[in-house]
């Protein structure tokens, strides 16, 4: 797992340490080189502090500086719980909607929930939940239980479990569709979700 220190302080040294390597890019390179995805912690290090407003501002700053970018499931987890926490519901269904589809497993380990009926594939699998391991544990802890509540009547209503399991089936479906016209309408569809 990923590491963040406990002491607000050392979070704040990280904050702006990222904040000006970023700079420090654009400034060089006149856009963001950011191979090592300083990008992704920028939002939830303000929300570990506590800082909601600053978390939104860094959210939004992604937003519109990497609008390609649809982010990783760790990012998309704390933007749903800053959306919440703001009292924006739309945005927050939406980045809980994106954290689900980023990483099948990152919504059952925030609830502790177990992950059956989610497998694709023993490859597949294998990857999806070490990618989940590379999520800092602060990023689970910080959803108070009123929070986890919420999370999981969205995880379980109507849509998102239908989204879910058309994901799914899509997915499935990849891991042994050849080449062609039926895996590029697969392809373009599991995008679209």
């Amino acid at each position: 797992m990923s590491d963040i220190p406990d002491d607000p302080k050392k979070i704040r040294e990280r904050i702006r340490r990222y904040e000006r390597g970023l700079q420090k890019e654009k400034q060089t390179f006149g856009s963001y080189n950011d191979g090592a995805g300083k990008r992704y912690f920028i939002g939830p290090l303000y929300l570990l502090l506590g800082d909601l407003e600053g978390a939104l501002k860094a959210f939004q700053w992604f937003d519109t500086t990497f609008p390609d970018d649809s982010g990783e499931a760790g990012q998309s987890l704390c933007w749903a719980l800053a959306a919440y926490r703001s009292g924006d519901r739309k945005e927050a269904i939406h980045r809980l909607t994106r954290a689900m589809l980023q990483s099948r497993y990152v919504i059952p380990r925030l609830l502790g929930e177990p992950i059956d009926g989610l497998t694709v594939s023993a490859d597949s699998d294998e990857l999806r939940l070490m990618e989940l391991d590379w999520i800092p544990a602060q990023y689970f802890s910080s959803w108070a239980p009123d929070e986890r509540e919420w999370a999981s009547r969205e995880y379980h209503g109507e849509e998102l479990t239908a989204l879910r399991n058309r994901h799914l089936e899509i997915t499935r479906a990849l891991e042994k569709e050849p080449v062609g016209p039926r895996r590029t309408q697969l392809v373009e569809e599991l995008y679209g979700l």
